[in-house]
């Protein structure tokens, strides 16, 4: 498993971080890229990139501390993190 703690703001070849999330998810690891929240606790990420990973089948999103060991504890068994952070989304009203 890797857990990518990221604002997904790419710095060179947006491309080659893709290239390298997909070989790692077609090898069978599962990928979580756990995004960066702002001082004030808002969501500050490339959220272009992350909808990118979402189509790889890749989760990325922000999530706060109060809900982050639930989330590891879901993604290092091998639960489906999307459809619990949908209904963790849809819970609180977040997007």
């Amino acid at each position: 498993m890797v857990v990518l703690i990221s604002d997904l703001f790419e710095g060179g070849m947006p491309e080659i971080m893709y290239t390298h999330f997909q070989a790692l998810n077609d090898s069978g690891v599962r990928v979580v890229a756990l995004l960066a929240l702002g001082q004030e606790g808002a969501e500050e990420y490339d959220k272009t990139a992350a909808q990118r990973l979402h189509q790889m089948n890749i989760p990325a999103f922000a999530c706060g501390l109060e809900q982050f060991p639930e989330m590891m504890s879901l993604a290092l068994a091998g639960e489906d993190v999307f459809t619990w952070w949908r209904y963790q989304s849809s819970s609180t009203g977040a997007v």
